[in-house]
C-alpha cells in the first residue's frame, strides 16, 4: 500500500523531534512576549517526484526552520543541535542565512533550510 505523508504530518513530526532540545517551539514569528530562546517550524514546501498514474510514489519537502536567542553564538549552537536531530532522518541542510538582529524583539536570528526526500512505497524518507 502506497502511504501519503502530508507536510502536516511532517510539521507535527519535526515539533515532536526538536521538543527534547526545551526550547520554545512555533510555527510563526515570536512576538515581544514570546519565550526565548525560540525555534520557529515554517510551512514545509511539497512537491512530487514520481507517480504512477495518480498515486504519488515519491515526495521532496524542503522546510525552513529558524533559531532565535540573545546571542549569535547561541544560535550558531541552536542551528547545529536541530540540524544533528535532523540529519538522522535524511534531512540535509541545503542553506542558511546570515544572521539577522531583530529589532523589535532584541533577539538574534538564523534561519537553516532542509530537504528531505519521502518514498510512499516504503513510508520512509531517503
Amino acid at each position: 500500500m502506497i502511504s501519503n505523508f502530508t507536510t502536516k504530518q511532517l510539521t507535527e513530526m519535526i515539533y515532536e523531534l526538536l521538543e527534547a532540545l526545551e526550547y520554545e517551539i512555533v510555527l510563526s514569528n515570536p512576538t515581544t512576549e514570546s519565550k526565548f530562546p525560540a525555534v520557529v517550524i515554517n510551512t514545509p514546501l511539497e512537491s512530487t517526484s514520481k507517480r504512477y498514474n495518480t498515486e504519488i510514489l515519491q515526495k521532496r519537502f524542503q522546510v525552513s526552520i529558524e533559531c532565535w536567542n540573545d546571542k549569535k553564538y547561541d544560535v550558531m549552537e541552536m542551528m547545529e543541535e536541530i540540524s544533528q536531530i535532523l540529519i538522522k532522518y535524511n534531512f540535509i541542510k541545503t542553506n542558511t542565512t546570515p544572521d539577522i538582529f531583530d529589532e523589535v524583539t532584541q533577539k538574534y536570528r538564523m534561519i537553516m533550510t532542509f530537504e528531505v526526500k519521502y518514498d510512499g512505497l516504503n513510508n520512509s524518507f531517503i
